[in-house]
């Protein structure tokens, strides 16, 4: 797989694998599926990619593990949908038009 900027030549190196997994490489070699170091080169871009696709959101989220509620708030607001009831009687459309909750 080349990559714009990437060297022309590429180093050779030997690694070591558990059989099962060279034998799977081996197996998507033959099935047409790329050669064993192309198949590892792919695995390394996507982790790659995934770096920076976590990089970009930690960056624009923080490093919390659940959006807070300032976040879920803008969600429903870019997503059109209304904020739930605070007494958990349901939205204003469950209530029906004229809101009475009867």
């Amino acid at each position: 797989m080349t990559t714009p900027g990437r060297a022309a030549r590429a180093a050779k190196i030997a690694i070591s694998l558990p059989h099962e997994q060279l034998e799977y490489l081996r197996a998507a070699e033959q099935a047409g599926r790329g050669s064993v170091s192309g198949h590892i080169q792919q695995l390394i871009q996507r982790e790659r990619e995934a770096a920076d696709v976590e990089h970009t959101l930690r960056r624009l989220f923080g490093t919390r593990e659940q959006p807070t509620a300032e976040h879920e708030a803008w969600a429903r607001r870019a997503l059109g949908i209304e904020e739930p009831a605070e007494t958990g009687a349901g939205t204003a459309h469950e209530r029906g038009a004229g809101g009475t909750g009867a």
